[in-house]
């Protein structure tokens, strides 16, 4: 039962990552953070329709802030807009990305809100636990979810092409990234919750922002 549960759950969990790189490619990497970021709000919907969670005001609260917080950095831009920004896209190909990367925001507060209540047990958790899951995670998403790669590539939806040698080496970086931060944030929310997950998630905003000024120097102006 627990192969089956992450078998959905590795399809749930790589639907969101793929629309999160597919919205790369669409939008600034502030606006796509500060936007995926709202799955906390997704992440509490969820809990209330599906599990019948309480609705306290002070979580009512403290989403709603976190929220307009996203809303101020993702539509700052529009206020001021930056023609030398070498992230800045076409207004349609921008406004397409934005719901891209609120699809992958709703896709991942859906997986979180889902693994806390079918694949963390009641009575034990441990960090050994959440490492088999996401081994276990990991396998299923190896071994089942490439197959959409060959089917779009064959059709012409979407080429597919090996990276060069100097693009393997960032592909290296970015995936003991991944593993370290899907880790720590699977740990986090089978041990405290998929809301506290969420909000905590949401000091990546101002890390990426710092992380355009001082690699890109987008934002200096």
């Amino acid at each position: 039962r627990l192969c089956v549960r992450c078998l959905w759950l590795s399809v749930l969990l790589a639907t969101g990552a793929y629309l999160w790189y597919v919205a790369a490619g669409m939008t600034s990497s502030a606006t796509l953070t500060a936007i995926y970021n709202t799955s906390c709000c997704f992440v509490y919907i969820f809990s209330v329709l599906l599990f019948g969670e309480a609705i306290r005001p002070v979580k009512v609260l403290a989403v709603l802030l976190s929220i307009g917080g996203v809303a101020y950095m993702s539509f700052a831009d529009n206020l001021s807009p930056d023609k030398t920004d070498p992230t800045r896209h076409g207004q349609s190909d921008t406004f397409v990305g934005d719901l891209v990367a609120l699809g992958s925001a709703v896709t991942v507060g859906l997986y979180q809100v889902l693994y806390r209540h079918y694949a963390v047990p009641h009575r034990h958790n441990s960090l050994h636990f959440v490492n088999t899951m996401v081994g276990l995670l990991g396998a299923f998403t190896l071994f089942a979810c490439w197959v959409p790669i060959p089917l779009l590539h064959f059709a012409g939806w979407e080429r597919f092409e090996w990276p060069d040698a100097g693009s393997w080496g960032w592909i290296a970086v970015i995936s003991l990234s991944g593993i370290l931060y899907n880790v720590a944030y699977t740990f986090v929310i089978a041990l405290i919750s998929p809301l506290f997950a969420s909000v905590g998630v949401m000091l990546t905003i101002p890390i990426v922002a710092l992380t355009d000024w001082f690699i890109q120097g987008i934002g200096t102006t």
